[in-house]
């Protein structure tokens, strides 16, 4: 009986031994390895790729003159340095009640890390996707950006005419604003840097024209909206004898189409 009974009781301890280790390795199973990842391109910030509920953390600098970055979170405080035109900088925090207009673009004072140094910018002149330099083509600017999972390509169609008659030249980005699509659209397509476009006025068709250039018949930047107030192109036009040229900004779901039509006569 004795000897029984001691089966018994080590069938039973054998029986949870088992268990407990099952459960241990289930455990294990169930933990998350993070995989180490690598940026594709150093054209896109590596926000891009992450989902779109996760914050930005990555973005460049798109002001021509540079971007001031400053000891608080506002204008009039000491400037530490400038970041250059294209600048990588990692966002740190967004504090509140900071919002601003500067030359028709809306934005916050954020902080940000530029080599080492910390501070605040303006967000007004922050994208997530790295600007063109001075020499590049579209093609060139389109190159550089692509990723396999997000090719970016350029159409260019000729005049019926022939080419001594224009060229159109297309390319879709994806922008995460008006305004963004507009400063790259400035670099890209040579819109005059004295046309400031102010994206917070509410008419719906805003012509803005300044500093027009000695032998144009135009030279100006019309903003439009739609009946429910919502921007929805942007047009830059610049016409003199003999020719003529537009740039146009449209947006369908999350891609900004940026075109320019030449034409000449």
């Amino acid at each position: 009986m004795k000897l029984l009974t001691s089966f018994f009781v080590f069938v039973l301890l054998f029986a949870v031994s088992c268990t407990s280790s099952s459960n241990k390795e289930t455990s294990l199973n169930d933990i998350t390895v993070p995989q180490a990842t690598s940026k594709t391109s150093p054209a896109y910030s590596e926000a891009v790729n992450k989902k779109e509920d996760t914050p930005l953390s990555q973005f460049y600098i798109t002001a021509g003159s540079g971007l001031s970055l400053r000891e608080a979170s506002n204008l009039n405080s000491k400037k530490i340095l400038t970041i250059p035109y294209g600048g990588e900088v990692s966002l740190l925090s967004t504090p509140e009640h900071t919002s601003m207009t500067v030359d028709g673009i809306t934005g916050n004072m954020v902080e940000v890390s530029y080599q080492g140094a910390k501070g605040f910018v303006f967000s007004g002149y922050l994208s997530t996707l790295s600007p063109p330099l001075d020499s590049e083509t579209v093609q060139e600017y389109a190159k550089r950006l692509s990723t396999p999972e997000r090719p970016i390509t350029v159409s260019k169609i000729k005049n019926a005419k022939g080419d001594e008659f224009g060229l159109t030249t297309s390319i879709e980005l994806p922008a995460k604003s008006w305004g963004e699509a507009f400063s790259i659209a400035r670099s890209l397509f040579d819109v005059p840097k004295g046309i400031q476009v102010d994206l917070t006025n509410t008419t719906k068709s805003l012509v803005i024209n300044k500093n027009k250039r000695d032998k144009t018949k135009t030279d100006e930047v019309t903003v439009t909206r739609n009946d429910q107030n919502l921007l929805q192109k942007i047009t830059y036009s610049y016409v003199m004898r003999g020719y003529n040229r537009t740039v146009t900004i449209t947006k369908e779901d999350a891609l900004f189409s940026i075109s320019e039509v030449e034409v000449s006569q």
